[in-house]
């Protein structure tokens, strides 16, 4: 049986090359900081404290690659999971958060056994458009209370510049230490 042939890059499309160290450091720490805002945006909206956003992407970041996410797929905050968390946590409390993320998972695994993914493509692009709107319309909306309170706001201009401190201070440190 002969070995087939990879399949020829688009134009343009470079060919990968072998990462280093530093490289792989910094994309994790790149993607580590950018899913902060949005943890925290969603823990918002599902009506629990900013940590559980953030610890559920701690947890998420280290579970993906061990269960075995493949490589460019994207692994973060599910937006789509914080709006009808809210209306549960509203009624029982943010302990059945972990009870549904198990159900949910339980669902997916099935799902991915029988292999149902293929029936998205039945899902329109509008309607994909106008949930992403008005989800894109809830964060609005679930911000909007930090910019209309002072102290809230500043603290959100200190946490963003404290971020991009340390963003820069990550940079540098990759750039200017042998690895």
């Amino acid at each position: 049986c002969k070995a087939r042939d990879p399949p020829p890059l688009s134009p343009g499309v470079a060919p990968p090359r072998p990462s280093s160290v530093k490289d792989e450091v910094l994309a994790g720490v790149t993607v580590a900081l950018a899913s902060i805002p949005s943890s925290v945006a969603y823990a918002n909206i599902a009506g629990v404290s900013p940590l559980v956003g953030v610890w559920s992407s701690v947890v998420l970041g280290i579970a993906a690659p061990l269960l075995g996410a493949r490589p460019g797929v994207i692994s973060g905050a599910a937006s789509v999971a914080a709006v009808p968390l809210a209306a549960l946590v509203a009624v029982k409390g943010p302990g059945i958060i972990t009870l549904v993320t198990a159900l949910a998972a339980s669902i997916e695994f099935i799902m991915a056994s029988l292999k149902l993914g293929r029936f998205i493509s039945f899902v329109t692009e509008p309607v994909m458009n106008g949930f992403l709107n008005g989800l894109g319309m809830l964060l609005f909306k679930s911000q909007l209370k930090v910019f209309l309170n002072p102290p809230d706001l500043l603290a959100a201009i200190g946490l963003a510049a404290f971020t991009a401190l340390l963003v820069q201070g990550v940079i540098f440190s990759l750039f200017f230490l042998p690895l």
